[in-house]
């Protein structure tokens, strides 16, 4: 993470890449039940990554700018599984025990 960037950005970019540990991108973890999955594509490690870290963002209050990141990724969309997404965003959210006001987040 970029210490200059706001805070907001700080937390979109951890979210984005505590999706890619948590939708498997990574490898394995038996103990948080992730299963290995990492797409050849990485249009598609992408896209699902900050679809989860932008669902996530807006669940907390936060207003990322997914939208200009993703542009570039449009072909991958066809591919995603939102089902796996949501489990994911689901999962992020339990472990950093979200969503919480946008006021807690910067207190």
């Amino acid at each position: 993470m970029n210490r200059n960037h706001p805070q907001a950005v700080q937390v979109v970019t951890l979210l984005h890449e505590l999706a890619h540990i948590y939708l498997g991108h990574c490898g394995a973890d038996a103990k948080r039940g992730v299963r290995l999955n990492r797409p050849s594509d990485l249009a598609l490690r992408e896209v699902e990554a900050e679809t989860v870290a932008c669902l996530v963002a807006k669940r907390t209050g936060l207003s990322p700018r997914s939208e200009s990141y993703l542009d570039s990724y449009q072909g991958a969309f066809d591919k995603l599984d939102l089902h796996r997404v949501m489990k994911v965003a689901n999962a992020i959210e339990k472990l950093l025990n979200l969503p919480l006001e946008h006021s807690r987040i910067f207190a």
